[in-house]
């Protein structure tokens, strides 16, 4: 239910900021990640869709594959 949900988004919250302040460690664990070595494909400046592609460049032209809107933007993210 939402009122579950908020006491334990906020209880984290809490942790969260009582870790950082005093200076304490911080684990995340629970799951398997997928860690992507890098991202370069464009995004829609209309339905804000991000998507890869090897060949992406600032010079070719493309649609939003969902919304097919032109109005779209180079997109590369480096890995962390």
């Amino acid at each position: 239910s939402q009122p579950t949900f908020s006491r334990i988004l906020d209880k984290a919250h809490q942790k969260v900021t009582q870790a950082l302040i005093e200076g304490k460690y911080i684990r995340v664990y629970g799951g398997n990640i997928n860690l992507k070595k890098g991202f370069k494909g464009y995004g829609c400046l209309n339905c804000d869709e991000e998507w890869e592609d090897e060949l992406a460049s600032k010079e070719r032209k493309v649609h939003c594959p969902k919304c097919k809107a032109k109005e779209v933007y180079y997109l590369v993210r480096e890995p962390l």
